[in-house]
């Protein structure tokens, strides 16, 4: 879990400890489930054991893999259940943009923007009215996908954000 990831987790998870052991209990959970499979299906303990030992390595191996593939599900399925009451995600061409208001500035998670621009990304954070800015002046301005995320960005990012600090 990256530390962007614990934005929305509560705090006891914060704790460095507390992470390790979660993802600890997460990894042993396949092997255990894994080594009882062994056992059933060749009913032997030896069977189990290879599973087992099986299974650690994949975990081992392909951990850290599997533990971003869990994350991605967790914030899409979380972003699915709150995307219309909360306000931070938007959707446009079915592209999940990540939208935050700090108060001073709105900002916008670079991965939907470069996805919706054709283009690869590392996963920043970009002021959207930098952005906003950037798309009217930049080499084909005029590209009906790229006017349609300008208008989207000021009518449903910047405008509402005006308002909000305008109260």
């Amino acid at each position: 879990m990256s530390d962007a990831d614990l934005d929305d987790d509560p705090l006891w998870l914060r704790s460095p400890f507390k992470r390790s052991l979660l993802r600890g209990s997460v990894q042993l959970l396949p092997v255990l489930g894994v080594g009882a499979l062994g056992r059933l299906s060749s009913g032997s303990w030896w069977g189990a054991l290879f599973a087992a030992l099986l299974a650690a390595g994949l975990v081992a191996v392909a951990g850290g893999h599997i533990e971003r593939a869990l994350g991605r599900l967790a914030r899409s399925l979380r972003e699915q259940g709150w995307r219309e009451r909360e306000g931070r995600h938007f959707s446009i061409n079915g592209v999940s943009l990540q939208v935050h208001d700090d108060g001073r500035r709105v900002w916008l998670h670079e991965t939907g923007l470069r996805r919706l621009l054709g283009l690869r990304g590392t996963g920043l954070w970009l002021d959207a009215a930098a952005v906003h800015r950037f798309i009217g002046q930049a080499p084909g301005r005029l590209d009906p996908p790229r006017l349609r995320l300008r208008s989207f960005i000021d009518r449903e990012i910047l405008q509402p954000a005006e308002r909000r600090r305008g109260r």
